[in-house]
């Protein structure tokens, strides 16, 4: 059986372009079309569970995408992909709060040149692991169990920085892990997330709104402290060097720039087994082959359980690797770091 799919905006032409890609996708059995929040509700209500998809507009006439992402969701368990075509800064941190009410990730509207099926491959790259693990056809299966934090290795040393990698689904769960360590942290947290050009000064507003902490678009050169988060700009592998942020151009891995595994190899090879590693939920292995290395080297390695995350792919291939320490939701995980930032040469000798 194939994909049913909800497109909702308010232009015509958008429908349009979109309806044409996703016809063109053998996974798509039908599109359906709203031009309202108000008008997506209602279909929602009364289709039972027809769709598996809703691609949502923000700004609409009447109920936004905000609202409609929030109503929908308590109406059905579905995917929802918000397509943003907002470019300001404030206007897309409100954009991010789509992720709090519901919305599952947050896209760009195609630029000049993309075509209808290539970018309606794009939207279903994104969507089918989510949609897999919802319970259509058969829930996901639990978490693999790891020994509960009393009882994994201890670290020998303090943690002198945090480094986090996501994908899909990582900017709620980084939110929620970043709640949990009170502001401000006493160790430089470096962050990387596959994300669309352009987005990170919304997300870097709506993250640091929400956690309080002090979130800062890396800059080249920049030297690292404690009290704020270093996010990796788009397009840009980010590295640490003597103590300092190093951005380059180099070659993509896994497809992206920039990748964890960039960030991760860097932070083993400058702090050696004195840093944590984190990684949340996101599609492919990015990340995943150098947090194993990371714990073997002696660093502390944490990472999103299966049942919280949108896509257990990063994590869970780290998982499968022997790569963490810590398997948990990311409120505990903040939690846990909170707990290990704060230690000192004393308390670990104790």
């Amino acid at each position: 059986m194939g994909l049913n799919v909800l497109v909702v905006d308010d232009s015509p032409t958008f429908q349009r372009y979109l309806k044409r890609g996703l016809s063109a996708m053998g996974e798509v059995s039908s599109v359906t079309l709203a031009f309202s929040g108000e008008e997506a509700e209602e279909i929602i209500r009364i289709s039972g569970d027809h769709f598996h998809l809703v691609t949502m507009d923000i700004e609409m006439p009447g109920m936004g995408g905000i609202q409609a992402c929030q109503r929908i969701k308590a109406l059905r368990q579905l995917a929802i992909i918000v397509i943003s075509s907002v470019w300001s800064p404030s206007e897309l941190a409100l954009t991010f709060r789509a992720l709090e009410m519901g919305a599952d990730d947050i896209m760009a509207k195609p630029g000049p040149g993309t075509t209808p099926e290539a970018f309606a491959k794009e939207v279903l790259w994104r969507a089918l692991p989510i949609i897999n693990r919802i319970p259509h056809a058969a829930p996901p299966k639990p978490s693999p169990e790891v020994p509960p934090p009393s009882m994994v290795e201890r670290t020998p040393h303090p943690i002198e920085a945090v480094a986090i990698g996501a994908s899909t689904g990582g900017p709620k769960s980084t939110l929620e892990l970043l709640k949990s360590i009170p502001s401000p942290c006493p160790v430089p947290i470096l962050l990387v997330q596959h994300m669309f050009k352009g987005f990170e000064e919304g997300y870097a507003r709506w993250l640091g709104d929400g956690s309080g902490h002090v979130i800062s678009i890396a800059s080249r050169g920049e030297r690292l402290s404690g009290g704020k988060v270093f996010l990796c700009p788009s397009g840009l592998h980010m590295k640490v060097r003597n103590g300092s942020v190093d951005l380059s151009e180099e070659p993509p891995e896994h497809g992206v720039r920039p990748a964890v595994s960039v960030l991760f190899r860097s932070m083993l090879k400058e702090y050696g087994p004195r840093w944590a590693a984190v990684l949340l939920s996101g599609m492919g292995t990015d990340g995943s082959l150098e947090m194993a290395e990371a714990r073997g080297a002696g660093a502390f390695t944490m990472a999103q359980d299966q049942a919280s995350s949108v896509v257990w792919g990063m994590p869970g291939e780290a998982y499968m690797l022997g790569g963490v320490t810590l398997l948990a939701p990311p409120a505990e995980l903040g939690s846990r770091l909170a707990s290990l930032v704060t230690r000192t040469e004393r308390d670990v000798r104790e």
